[in-house]
C-alpha cells in the first residue's frame, strides 16, 4: 500500500493490512462486475444513459451478493460467495427451474467458491511447441533432361487484338 503517513502512531501495520484487505475487496468486486457480470463495455449510447446503466448494474450485484451473504450467514463455517455461481442461480431461477423458494434458497446457500486450491500454473504440463525455423533461402536446382524436352515443346503464346 502506498501512503504518506510514515507514522506508526498514525497508522499501525494492523490497519494498514485492514485497509489493503477491503481494498482488494473492493478490487475483486469490480473484477467481478466487469468479467462475471460482463459489464467491461456498457451498451447506452449516450453518457447519461450509460452512467444510469452503470449506477443500476452496479447496484444490482451488489444487492443480490448481499442477499445471497444473508441467506448464508447462517452456515457453520464462513465462506466466500461465487459470483458466477450466484449468477448462475439466479438465472436458472428466471428459468423456472426451482419449483419453491426452499430449493432457490438452498441453491443460494451452496454459490459458494470451491475449496479446491489451486497450484502454480508453471507446474502445468501444456503439450510442447515446435519451435519452427524461418525458411531460409531457396535451393536451385537444375532442371532434369525430360523437363528441359517438355519446355522446348512449349510454344509462346502470342497476344491477339479483337476488334
Amino acid at each position: 500500500m502506498v501512503t504518506s503517513v510514515l507514522s506508526h502512531q498514525r497508522l499501525s501495520d494492523t490497519q494498514v493490512g485492514e485497509i489493503y484487505r477491503k481494498r482488494w475487496g473492493l478490487e475483486i468486486f469490480y473484477r467481478d462486475f466487469k468479467q462475471t457480470l460482463g459489464k467491461r463495455k456498457l451498451l447506452s449510447r449516450t453518457p447519461e444513459h450509460a452512467r444510469i446503466e452503470l449506477h443500476w448494474s452496479l447496484l444490482s450485484l451488489a444487492l443480490l451478493l448481499l442477499k445471497t451473504r444473508l441467506h448464508q450467514q447462517h452456515l457453520a463455517t464462513p465462506i466466500k460467495t461465487s459470483v458466477s455461481n450466484v449468477l448462475r442461480v439466479m438465472r436458472r431461477a428466471l428459468r423456472g427451474c426451482y419449483q419453491t423458494s426452499r430449493a432457490l434458497i438452498r441453491a443460494v446457500r451452496s454459490a459458494v467458491v470451491d475449496r479446491y486450491e489451486r497450484k502454480r500454473k508453471s507446474f502445468r504440463t501444456y503439450p510442447q511447441r515446435r519451435t519452427r525455423k524461418p525458411p531460409g533461402p531457396p535451393t536451385i536446382k537444375p532442371p532434369s533432361a525430360d523437363l528441359n524436352l517438355l519446355a522446348q515443346k512449349i510454344t509462346p503464346l502470342t497476344l491477339t487484338s479483337y476488334g
